[in-house]
This record gives C-alpha cells, structure tokens and sequence, in this order.
C-alpha cells in the first residue's frame, strides 16, 4: 500500500456583475420650479454591501444637489435610500461595489417635481476553494516548489477637514468629493496608503447681484492601514470611497470675510497578496506497482499591483449657448466612465464629463445648459487584466471664448492590474497491479537526448543518488548515447 501525505491551498474564484437600477426621489418643489432649475447632481454615500450564502446586499445613499432659482440662487438636497440584492453562481466570501451614476434628469408628477438617474452597481463577488495536493509519498517521487498567492485584506474609515477663508458667503450652492490613491508601500502588517481627495465647491459671495464663484481644493492624505500577515514583499492595492461630506461656513465678527470648514468621510480597503511556496509531488513512481495519478489545474488571477496615471484634458464642451449671453461658470461636474478594455497591454477608456453651464442671456435672465465632453484615453501599462477601473476629476477650467465653452484641467485614473496564472498539481495517486520483480544483476540504458535526472530515476526504479554513485561522470540534461550502468544487489 502506498502510504501519502497530503497538504492544502485556497484559489480564489470571482464573478463580476453590472447591475442598473432606477432610482427616483420627490425634489418637494412643485412643478413651477421646473424652468428654475439650475443643475441637478448626485452623488453615492454610506455605501455598505453584506454576502450571505450567494446573495450579495448592497445599499446606499444618493445625495442629490440642486441649484434653483427662487429670490436669487438656491440649494437644495435631498437623499434617496437604495438597496438591493444579487444572487451569484457561488457562496460568497466577499464582495466589492463601484458606483456610478447617469445624468440626473427632471420629470413633472401630479403637480410635483421629481429627480431621477440610473445608479449602476460594478459589483466583484469573490469565493475560495480549498484544494487538496500531493505532498509526499513513500515511493519514488519527484518534488518542486509550487508558488501560490495568499490573499490579505484590511480597511479603515477616517476624517479629513480642510479649512479656507474667502468672502462673506451667502450661500454654498453645490458641493462634492471624489479620491484617489497615488501610492501604497506594505510594511510589516499595513500598507501606507497615499492619496488626495479633490473637493469641488460652487459658492454665492455675499453681495447684489454677485455672480457664482467655484472653488476646488485638495487635500493629501497619508494612512496605515492594518492589513495583517503581510509583509515588505507584498503585493499591495488600495481603493477609496467618500462615506459622507459635511460643510459648515462662519462669518467672522465684523461680517467681511467667511471661514469654510469641510469634513470628508473616508473609507479606504487595501488588499495584498503574499507569495507562498510550498513542496509538491510532481511525478511519483514505484518499482513493486503501477500507479495511475490524478493530475488537476486551476486558473486564478492574481495581483500585479496598481496602475496610476494622471491625464491632461482639453477640448470643447458640446453645450447649446443662449444668444447675446455671458457665461457664468460650470457647475454639478461628474465623469462617468463609459467603457473600458484592455487590449494588448493598453488599457483604453472612454468616458464623459458632464456639468451644468450657467448663463445670463441677452434680457438679464438666468439660464442653464448641459454640456458634454468626451475623454478617449489609450495607456501602455504592460497589462494583462486590469479591475476595479476608476476615473475622478482632479482639476477642471471652462471658459467661453469665441462662442465656444473651452475646457483644460485633468483626471486621474487607477486601475488594479492582474495577471493570469495556473496552478498544476497532483490531486491522488492510485495504487494499480503489482509489477514482476526485475531479477537482472546489471542494468545498462542508453541515454536519450534530453533525459533528466528524473527520467533516469524512472528507468532504474532507484534514487539519482545511486545512478550517480556507479556513474560518477554524468551530466544532464543528457547530450545522447551516454551507457548508463545500474548493479542490482540480491
């Protein structure tokens, strides 16, 4: 009987989904507001997501902004709850969601006004298998290092406040946050995750007749994250999501200048892979039976680490302008990635870029267009796969000149880069029929081009030691024609 020793490694499986749902909320304005509006925005906060079995429950909040016209400009936000649920092919261990949301548009309902959008869910559900291998055997075997890749997560929510003083505000009329990782470096059990958050504010200065003012800032960040069982050599990635964005404006004493105050919730998930060798039985022989070997392959990607690149943007808005009007600024901005592919080592995204344009027109009044830019970007990144394909705003100028809406600024985009891989291993070895003793005193082979150590192991049914203890001048690979001798011992 062959006795066998076996040991385990865990493959990870993942399904990706898109998944579109309407979502719809009351303005509480009635239906005569409907030319008054400005800019309708939206933004995703207080994610969460939960698995159980293969269901996977994800939710949120939709923040919209709206910018209106009552005794002069108005904001306005409302907040639409969402929750919903996938069910997969698998069990899930864990999942993530990216969201995006599609141009807000404005209908009319029994008198009220309503705002509605398509939030769409890029959703990554992620299992693990336990695979059993062959890592030892008491017959003659043959044994290498099988290389895996163990997966470690970690995350960790925070607060950033940034702080400025501009004129006495009236008003802060639209607001929003979006980040972005620059770089993560794992040390011994956390990764520093570096980053900045990009905040994009539309204000209304405390004067007649004053025109919007817009206002972007950043705000770098650098954070540990505890990510336990990792080390120097890991592979590392890391994502950001805003949880919330809070903004609270004080007037100093003598009532000439303001103090904006902005806290912005953090969420950041890092996920690193830690490379792991351990000793397989690749071949296995035995001189007393024959054996039949279960031979098995898995195909799993794994992490290549993260690709950053910052993009320059320039080009013109498509916008339908008012006659005889001036241009008052750009407002409600979101980027929306339309598709992305990797081909040939390029990852390739197109999106669009689509603010609100605020004019006054040639008799004094306020009014407000959509404008469209489209982005095509192609970047050589070396990849194979890539995930979890991401795009924010970083900086962004429109200006009207020539009656043209003309636009400079730039995006930064991420990306997790994957590798495919395959794992071969031995999943049983089989004890067959009993094989006839060979009785010969003396063996002798002749070597084939290209035979190696193994190969001769096989053909003598002994360990190479003892090939090379009678045959002490022996070189592999063989060359061909090499006389090999073996002296049974009775």
């Amino acid at each position: 009987m062959i006795n066998t020793e076996y040991d385990a490694f865990r493959m990870d499986s993942k399904e990706s989904y898109l998944e579109q749902n309407r979502i719809e909320t009351s303005l509480n304005l009635s239906d005569s507001h409907f030319d008054k509006i400005l800019s309708a925005s939206g933004a995703v906060f207080s994610p969460f997501i939960e698995t159980s079995a293969n269901e996977i429950r994800y939710g949120g909040r939709i923040t919209f902004n709206v910018i209106y016209l009552s005794d002069g400009y108005e904001r306005l936000e409302v907040g639409a709850e969402f929750s919903f649920k996938k069910q997969g092919d698998f069990n899930f261990d864990s999942a993530t969601v990216n969201y995006t949301l599609g141009e807000i548009t404005l209908k009319k309902n029994n008198g009220l006004l309503y705002a509605e959008t398509v939030l769409s869910a890029h959703i990554l559900g992620e299992t693990g298998k336990e695979k059993t291998f062959l890592a030892g055997c008491d017959v003659l075997k043959k044994q290498s290092p099988v290389v895996l890749y163990e997966k470690k997560k970690g995350e960790l929510s925070i607060d950033l406040d940034d702080e400025f003083e501009c004129d006495k505000l009236k008003n802060v009329l639209f607001s929003q946050a979006s980040a972005v990782v620059n770089r993560t470096e794992c040390n011994y059990g956390n990764v520093l995750v570096e980053g900045e958050v990009f905040l994009s504010l539309s204000l209304l200065p405390f004067l007649p007749n004053s025109d919007i003012v817009k206002e972007r800032r950043c705000i770098p960040f650098s954070i540990e994250v505890e990510t336990p069982s990792i080390g120097p050599d890991s592979i590392s990635y890391a994502v950001c999501q805003i949880e919330k964005l809070s903004l609270k404006v004080y007037t100093s004493v003598d009532g000439e200048k303001s103090t904006v105050n902005t806290i912005v919730g953090l969420k950041i998930f890092t996920e690193c892979e830690q490379k792991v060798e351990k000793i397989a039985v690749t071949d296995a022989y035995s001189t007393a039976c024959e054996v039949e070997i279960v031979r098995a392959s898995d195909k799993a990607k794994r992490l290549l680490g993260e690709f950053i690149r910052t993009e320059k943007i320039d080009g013109k808005f498509i916008c339908q302008i008012p006659e005889n009007s001036r241009f008052v600024t750009a407002t409600g901005e979101t980027v929306e990635i339309v598709d992305s592919e990797v081909s040939d080592g390029v990852l390739k995204i197109d999106a669009i870029i689509y603010a609100d344009m605020i004019f006054v027109d040639g008799e004094g009044e306020v009014v407000s267009k959509k404008g469209e830019l489209t982005l095509s970007f192609a970047m050589d990144g070396s990849f194979d796969f890539a995930s979890d394909v991401s795009m924010c705003l970083s900086s962004l100028s429109v200006k009207f000149k020539n009656g043209q809406l003309l636009c400079d600024g730039a995006v930064k985009i991420t990306a997790k880069k994957l590798e495919e891989y395959i794992v071969e291993y031995i999943e049983e070895i089989l004890e067959g029929q009993e094989k006839v003793a060979n009785s010969s005193a003396i063996s002798v082979y002749l070597g084939q081009s290209g035979d190696d150590e193994w190969a001769i192991e096989k053909e003598f049914g002994v360990s190479i030691d003892e090939i090379y203890a009678l045959n002490p001048d022996l070189e592999f690979p063989l060359s061909g024609g090499e006389k090999i001798i073996y002296y049974r011992q009775k």
